[in-house]
């Protein structure tokens, strides 16, 4: 009863949810429009990128599908967006870790912009090569473009596909043969320093020291030379 019924004459849906499918096919046009309006958007920004080396979306009249889209599609292009990152699934996977307003799912056509790298998620289970014969490459990732604000959506796809960036500060002036630089491991946890410090400065306490604390990663990696705060 639980099988057959439903796969044969089919089952009648409950009132509930006939009442939410109503609620949204009343605003299934205006959606559709702003899925296509920002899918297009999205694979222009990507077909520029640095990062990004192909970009597939019906939409552009560069892809292969284009003249299918005109027909099926009256040449909107729906919501799905393809493209190949550069640096293959490392780097797909990196995208899926830093994407913030994209959510990480398998599921396609929610309101919600999406996102997955299938490499690493739904086909996972088969090697490179067999992804490949399945025209999985694994530099694929694929998304659904939900219906946010697009300058919303091009931040949070600009930060995913941005490298890292080193950040640093100096104090004084460097040698010409570089013969002062030292290289800090810095890092805060609370009031302590990684690399320990100089308290020549008011302690929390409101007293004056000169001595000389430790930093945490001493047990770990050996003694560090202490960061003067003060400067």
């Amino acid at each position: 009863m639980r099988t057959i019924p439903p796969r044969n004459p089919g089952a009648c849906i409950a009132p509930d949810n006939s009442w939410l499918f109503l609620q949204g096919i009343e605003t299934l046009l205006l959606r559709m429009e702003r899925h296509c309006q920002n899918a297009k958007t999205v694979a222009t920004y990507l077909s520029s990128h640095k990062a990004v080396d192909w970009v597939r979306f019906p939409g552009m009249g560069s892809d292969p599908m284009h003249a299918l889209n005109k027909t099926y599609l009256r040449g909107m292009g729906g919501s799905m967006v393809v493209f190949g990152i550069k640096g293959g699934s490392d780097a797909g996977r990196k995208f899926i870790d830093r994407r913030r307003l994209f959510f990480h799912l398998a599921n396609v056509g929610d309101a919600k912009s999406l996102a997955t790298h299938p490499a690493t998620t739904t086909h996972s289970q088969l090697n490179d090569e067999q992804q490949r014969a399945v025209g999985n490459k694994p530099e694929l990732v694929r998304l659904s473009v939900g219906i946010e604000h697009i300058d919303d959506i091009l931040e949070t796809l600009g930060q995913a596909l941005s490298g890292f960036t080193l950040a640093y500060e100096t104090h004084g002036r460097m040698n010409d043969d570089r013969s002062n630089v030292v290289l800090l491991c810095l890092a805060m946890t609370e009031t302590q320093h990684a690399a320990g410090q100089n308290t020549d400065v008011a302690g929390l306490d409101g007293r004056w020291s000169d001595e000389v604390h430790a930093g945490w990663w001493d047990g770990f990696i050996g003694p560090g030379n202490a960061l003067y705060i003060n400067k």
